[in-house]
């Protein structure tokens, strides 16, 4: 699965065209370079994905297998903007370890990340809900989330972390 995308303007005077695209384990450790510190992983992903040792055990970690992954890519400069997972749980395409990366925050790629799992999720699971888990004081991520739809809403059992806001958004409001 693989497509492009209508460019996004990075620097001034710059585009860049995009593809989404199934992740390739081998972005793994370009991946990982983007998390320098157990605290930045836990911000990411939770409480339950330690800190790598290796790109190995990061990959692992990840559940590739498991839990489909997918990448935004810079065509020109073939660089991994962002990254995230979705899964299917009680009638919701649920969102795990969305990030982007570091180096091009504040240019867009956020957002295009989100419009394409958003449609990836809706084609391929047909979900009711769209839901994910964010860290209460990630900001800039709960204002993106917020801007697509997202509201914070009561989870559907015990909180599996009190650090984080789960948050929803209705499947026909693409």
């Amino acid at each position: 699965m693989s497509a492009s995308i209508p460019p996004v303007s990075g620097a001034p005077g710059k585009s860049d065209t995009l593809i989404f695209r199934s992740f390739n384990p081998e972005l793994c450790e370009e991946l990982r370079s983007w998390f320098t510190t157990p605290q930045q992983i836990v911000f990411w992903s939770g409480l339950k994905f330690g800190f790598p040792d290796s790109v190995i055990q990061f990959r692992a970690q990840l559940k590739l297998a498991q839990i489909p992954a997918y990448a935004l890519l810079s065509e020109e400069e073939n660089q991994l903007l962002g990254f995230g997972q979705m899964m299917y749980d009680n009638g919701r395409c649920h969102f795990v370890r969305v990030a982007t990366n570091p180096t091009r925050r504040g240019q867009g790629y956020g957002k295009k990340l989100l419009a394409c799992l958003l449609a990836q999720g809706q084609r391929k699971f047909n979900p009711q809900f769209f839901s994910l888990f964010v860290n209460q004081s990630n900001q800039v991520a709960i204002n993106l989330y917020r801007a697509v739809g997202f509201k914070h809403t009561q989870y559907p059992g015990p909180m599996p972390n009190t650090q984080s806001w789960y948050l929803e958004k209705p499947a026909g409001s693409l």
